[in-house]
Formats: structure tokens, C-alpha cells, sequence
């Protein structure tokens, strides 16, 4: 039937992984040189995305001052 979806079930482990993945590439679409194609050049867009990875693995890492 045209227009019907079918709902797959897929394990947790895989579903976890995938949205993970899918999380890490949303946020990336927040950073505006990224999104808008403003860095032009290759070391540029490859310095923003590497300063994005760097941030995002920081704040993965928890705060354990107390």
C-alpha cells in the first residue's frame, strides 16, 4: 500500500548507537560558519569542526569537583 510505513523494531543497543550518531551531527548544524558554508576554505571548516569535537568531549566528561 502506497504511504504506509513499516515499523521495524531494531535492538536497543543499535537504536542507542544510531541516535547517537544522529545527535553528534545536529549539534554540529549549530555552529554557524558550519551550517551557512561561511568557512570556505578547508583548514577553516576543519579548525571549527575540530574545536566542535573538542567542546562537545568536554562536556561528556563529568564535573567531579565535589
Amino acid at each position: 500500500m502506497a504511504g504506509r510505513r513499516l515499523d521495524v523494531v531494531s535492538p536497543p543497543a543499535a537504536y542507542r548507537q544510531r541516535n547517537e550518531v544522529e545527535r553528534g551531527f545536529n549539534r554540529r548544524k549549530h555552529w554557524r560558519g558550519l551550517a551557512t558554508g561561511y568557512d570556505k576554505r578547508i583548514d577553516s571548516c576543519q579548525a571549527t569542526l575540530d574545536l566542535a569535537e573538542t567542546l562537545d568531549r568536554l562536556r561528556a566528561i563529568p564535573d567531579r569537583t565535589s
